[in-house]
């Protein structure tokens, strides 16, 4: 039941933050539920997007003595913590350049750099240079060229064939099926541009916020157990690319729908009882009807999870979109000089 209890709450996070990030069903919850649609769709865009720690914690009664030391260090490394993603994405070049950016205050203020380009079923990446982790002479500035389907062939492993086409279609039906449940006037309100301190070059038609509170939260705990769940366990089911991708069988996700469909009562109670969502606001702002902006706030709080133990997490994230169905500018050529990822390695492996 522990281990049940603990991916429980893993799973209702990211369904409360899901659940912010849609919508479904008719008026403002339609519009920002065919706003993502049109954006997830798009030929192209620029996205910006960031996030960051504010908070993490894991108190005594979670762990052993040993990992309370781990998890204390952790939280001092993480807290403040920000990743910041920059993109370009081109549908139709099949491609996505991306720099990664992390910065740990809490670590020397490091600020860590990887630029990333997704072309197909390659990947190439620098990787920054880390002072616990020195990298070869030869190595640093250089791109370092993943051939996913070969690694997988190499591994004896077969490559989901899931597509952004298909990822779509996965994500929409997923959408469609689960987040209509929110009721509109519960969860969702319509914004005034004024009120939703957007940054000042956002410019929104409209701005629609969710949130999850005190008041509210217990339906949403009802709507998550009741419905939104088994939807998700029946779509990833119904689906062999994703089946294959999370390595999951049919078979384990019927018996997650039956241990879920005969524990609900204890799983509502327990989160009723031990779960605190001290904020969950999310706002998206709609521009010619895609999205231009969105924002999460989120900080929970669970005990009980292990004996008298606590866990809090606080993280906020932000995401621009710019440039939506125009044509993509990528700043760098896609490199003939890469490393191959398996002589990469041989010299990370002889590397002193």
């Amino acid at each position: 039941m522990k281990l049940t209890m603990r991916l429980m709450a893993l799973f209702l996070v990211v369904a409360l933050v899901a659940a912010g990030c849609s919508g479904g069903g008719k008026s403002v919850k339609d519009d920002l539920q065919q706003a993502i649609i049109k954006t997830t769709q798009a030929d192209s865009y620029v996205l910006d997007a960031s996030i960051k720690i504010t908070e993490f914690s894991m108190s005594e009664g979670m762990m052993s003595d040993q990992d309370q030391i781990i998890a204390d260090q952790m939280s001092a490394l993480l807290k403040d913590a920000t990743i910041q993603a920059n993109a370009v994405y081109s549908k139709k070049e099949e491609r996505t350049d991306m720099v990664i950016e992390v910065v740990l205050p809490g670590f020397m203020n490091m600020k860590l750099d990887m630029p990333m380009i997704i072309v197909g079923e390659k990947v190439y990446f620098k990787l920054p240079q880390i002072p616990m982790l020195p990298l070869p002479q030869d190595v640093l500035n250089k791109y370092i060229e993943v051939d996913t389907k070969a690694l997988a062939a190499e591994q004896g492993a077969e490559l989901p064939t899931l597509d952004a086409a298909e990822m779509q279609k996965v994500s929409q039906e997923m959408l469609n099926k689960s987040l209509v449940h929110f009721d509109e006037k519960v969860f969702f309100t319509k914004l005034k541009a004024s009120e939703a301190n957007l940054p000042e070059d956002v410019k929104a038609d409209q701005v629609i916020k969710f949130a999850v509170t005190e008041a509210n939260y217990g339906e949403a705990l009802n709507v998550i157990v009741d419905k939104v769940l088994p939807e998700i366990i029946e779509t990833i089911k119904s689906n062999e690319s994703l089946l294959k991708l999370y390595d999951l069988g049919a078979d384990q996700l019927d018996s997650a729908k039956t241990d879920l469909a005969q524990s609900k009562d204890e799983i509502k109670a327990f989160f009723q009882d031990n779960m605190k969502v001290k904020k969950l606001d999310h706002v998206a702002a709609i521009k010619s009807g895609v999205l231009a902006y969105q924002a999460t706030d989120l900080n929970f709080e669970i005990n009980g999870l292990e004996e008298e133990g606590q866990a809090i997490l606080g993280m906020s994230l932000v995401v621009n979109y710019k440039d939506v169905n125009k044509e993509p500018k990528f700043e760098n050529e896609i490199p003939t000089d890469a490393i191959p990822f398996e002589e990469f390695a041989a010299k990370m492996n002889s590397f002193e």
